[in-house]
């Protein structure tokens, strides 16, 4: 069961980043979010009015400082679930310093690249793997628009 609270565990620049960067991986999740009241739903979830577009209830629906993608890694587990089965290679290293490693792999004419972020300097380790996330998103709204 998903918890109701946010806790982020590491430092953002401040709440509206915060937010700012837990809808981005919703939508990139697939989640939809209320029109009118702004919460936040799984789309498998959500039932719609007779019209077939009126949003009248979902299984739960979160705001976007309740999602959890900042502090539970069960989250952040089905996050590099879909980013693994999008092509792309995760790695999560614990030797030394801890290091979330996402290859992004480059089709025909395209160059393969690595988004690269650790704990060096006693962060958490789901710090760098968050802010790995969020620099893929970021990566993959801009070239989904191309």
């Amino acid at each position: 069961m998903r918890r109701k609270t946010s806790k982020c565990v590491f430092q953002v620049q401040d709440r509206n980043s915060l937010k700012e960067h837990q809808e981005s991986i919703a939508k990139f999740m697939g989640m939809i979010q209320h029109p009118q009241y702004g919460g936040w739903a799984y789309e498998d979830t959500i039932v719609y009015d007779d019209d077939g577009v009126t949003m009248i209830g979902a299984e739960q629906w979160w705001s976007s400082m309740q999602l959890e993608y900042d502090w539970n890694w069960n989250w952040v587990h089905e996050v590099l679930e879909k980013i693994t089965k999008s092509g792309c290679i995760v790695e999560l290293s614990d030797a030394l310093v801890f290091t979330c490693r996402i290859c992004v792999i480059g089709r025909k004419n395209e160059k393969s690249f690595n988004i690269i972020h650790d704990n060096n300097g006693g962060k958490d380790p789901l710090e760098a793997t968050y802010n790995a996330i969020i620099e893929f998103i970021h990566w993959h709204n801009e070239n989904r628009k191309k």
